[in-house]
């Protein structure tokens, strides 16, 4: 019986790991989310722009930068709704309007899930 029992909990801890690994569809990879706060930040850049503020030398970096700045890991994993919430918080008419964007990075907890899943 306690063998049974072993391998029932051994092998739920193993389709935990695999299932994390595989990201699920409820996670994006770090690099899928990196290119989604870069694309919410390009998109602000361009309505910066297109509303005709320019931007100092300092404020293009940070623009340039800003998906650098938020600390994702490419072999991490991140949930879909805190990226997606990050990104549109970013491309909002307030993040438009400030324009060091880092403040709002910051406030977007991208904290990667770990071994085990996590609930947000």
């Amino acid at each position: 019986m306690k063998q049974i029992f072993g391998i029932i909990l051994i092998s739920t801890f193993v389709n935990c790991l695999v299932v994390d690994s595989l990201g699920l569809e409820t996670r994006y990879k770090g690099k899928e989310a990196r290119q989604k706060i870069a694309d919410a930040v390009n998109k602000v850049a361009s309505l910066r722009k297109a509303a005709g503020i320019v931007d100092t030398p300092l404020e293009s970096l940070v623009f340039l930068l800003a998906p650098d700045f938020a600390g994702l890991e490419d072999d991490k994993y991140y949930p879909k709704a805190r990226i997606d919430d990050c990104a549109k918080n970013i491309a909002s008419p307030t993040g438009a309007i400030i324009s060091p964007l880092l403040p709002m990075l910051f406030d977007c907890n991208l904290k990667p899930d770990g071994i085990l899943l996590q609930n947000d």
